[in-house]
């Protein structure tokens, strides 16, 4: 079994019933819990009727109706119009910083150089610091830049802008936009297009993603950097162990034989995906030395969860549910059962209960 998303309840509980460690061998709390899930759920999908809208869009059609930003950004760039460009020059012509970040400090714009910082409900990233020798530097990107558009588009409102900049910068290395990624920006009261040159790539393969050339060459990439400069990321075991190399397995071996062996684990965000980590770790190497480990890191979400079934930062009590953080405590549970390491059933029955009331719909944050 390989869990491959997260926050999908429904794999989650699939994989109970699916796991080979555990086909045949529920226990009965557990079974019933399943049991339960399955009967109240089993017709859910039959018809998309709502009591008070009736007939609405299927998550199917839904889909079918967000913007395809590479399609959008792979286009020929177009030219602002001057009474655009005077609109947007009293709009975005200075640095306005006002609200909460999306992200609490300045993060990278990819290949470009420059690190920048946005604002929920604001269209724009505001460029902070400027990476010397890079893209950007030589394109003269200034700090305190307000970035608005690329190529003639603007950044959609309401939405998170670093979305289509980024597809905007794959975009600019393909062969049909030259390698070329021209920036809308907002500079002291004016408009000024900022045009950044780029390595041309080989294009995305649409139809196969994640196998095509220049996916391969992005992971290579984003693998030789950490392995030379290090991460600490909750994720960062899981992408080094999928990306095959044997340099990668070994720097995640050398971590996780690290891992605590305590019993007591304070925060669920780290523990939850710790144990994650170790039990792929031991069905990929059967890898014993983490299997302490494992226990540990089981045992203390085995405390830590909460009486309805799910789990919160810490230890129960100060703070509600919390999906996200529950979901991947869930799955550790499920993965350290296909591991051989038992998971009180108790614990393991209220999580299904739990999570079973969110398939097809939205899990509670808290």
């Amino acid at each position: 079994m390989r869990l491959t998303n997260p926050w999908c309840t429904m794999c989650v509980i699939l994989a109970l019933t699916a796991g080979s460690a555990l086909a045949g061998e529920l226990a009965p709390q557990v079974r019933k819990a399943l049991d339960n899930v399955r009967d109240t759920r089993a017709g859910m999908y039959d018809t998309f009727e709502s009591s008070v809208l009736g007939k609405v869009a299927t998550p199917a059609e839904t889909a079918a109706t967000q913007r395809n930003w590479r399609a959008y950004y792979s286009q020929p760039a177009t030219t602002l119009s001057q009474p655009d460009r005077k609109t947007l020059a009293a709009k975005y012509g200075r640095v306005a910083l006002f609200g909460r970040p999306r992200a609490r400090v300045a993060f990278p714009l990819g290949i470009i150089g420059a690190n920048a910082i946005d604002v929920q409900g604001q269209p724009e990233l505001t460029v902070m610091r400027i990476d010397p020798n890079s893209p950007a530097s030589a394109a003269a990107l200034a700090v305190g830049d307000v970035i608005f558009g690329v190529n003639g588009r603007l950044f959609p409102q309401w939405e998170d802008p670093r979305v289509p900049m980024g597809y905007a910068i794959a975009a600019a290395q393909t062969k049909a936009h030259g390698g070329k990624l021209i920036l809308q920006v907002g500079r002291a009261g004016k408009v000024v297009d900022v045009t950044i040159r780029l390595p041309i790539s080989e294009a995305y393969d649409e139809a196969n993603p994640y196998a095509c050339p220049r996916a391969r060459k992005v992971a290579t990439d984003a693998v030789e950097y950490i392995l030379k400069e290090g991460d600490d990321t909750f994720w960062m075991d899981l992408f080094l162990m999928a990306c095959g190399d044997q340099r990668a397995v070994a720097l995640v071996r050398d971590r996780l034989r690290k891992a605590s062996t305590s019993e007591t684990v304070g925060s669920n965000w780290s523990a939850g995906y710790k144990l994650v980590s170790l039990c792929e770790y031991y069905l990929l190497t059967g890898d014993k030395e983490v299997l302490p480990a494992i226990r540990g890191h089981v045992r203390g979400l085995e405390k830590n969860q909460m009486p309805a079934g799910g789990w919160s930062h810490g230890a129960p009590g100060g703070y509600g549910l919390m999906n996200q953080v529950g979901q991947t405590c869930f799955m550790g549970l499920v993965l350290a059962e296909e591991c051989g390491v038992k998971v009180d059933p108790n614990v393991m029955a209220r999580a299904v209960k739990l999570s079973g009331r969110f398939i097809g719909t939205y899990g509670a944050y808290g």
